[in-house]
């Protein structure tokens, strides 16, 4: 499975799997495109930000920062996507392994990551040994 750093060549496609994961969201009415489209260069580009691509299949991108209430380091998904038809078939523990392994030569002591519907990646994030920790909810007003 070709999984790899994406380019500036691939931001196109993560774009395409940027609008997809917003339309699978509750972010619908939030998203501006053009932002989005900022935001991909920069995770491809900045060194503390991370940006895997599984071309045609899917993609994980990841920042670092220190944990909010501390210092030390820590690594948070952004945003991943596999599309609907690769689902089930390893591609997102890949793209989470790859970023894994990222994080810790970043030297992050943490990893979170997200789900829009955690039931639905709830088996796989138990399986690589994350615990559930906190919900977000949301209101648009």
């Amino acid at each position: 499975m070709d999984i790899r750093q994406a380019t500036l060549a691939d931001v196109e496609e993560i774009l395409n799997y940027l609008i997809s994961f917003a339309a699978a969201s509750p972010y619908t009415n939030l998203v501006d495109f053009y932002r989005v489209g900022q935001l991909a260069g920069k995770f491809i580009l900045d060194d503390d930000k991370l940006a895997l691509i599984c071309p045609g299949k899917g993609m994980i991108l990841a920042t670092t920062l220190p944990f909010l209430w501390g210092t030390k380091p820590t690594a948070t998904e952004m945003a991943w996507w596999v599309e609907p038809k690769y689902r089930k078939q390893g591609i997102g523990g890949i793209l989470i392994e790859g970023f894994e392994n990222w994080a810790k030569e970043k030297g992050c002591v943490a990893i979170t990551l997200t789900s829009l519907d955690d039931t639905k990646v709830e088996k796989l994030y138990d399986k690589l040994g994350y615990k559930l920790c906190e919900q977000t909810y949301i209101k648009e007003i």
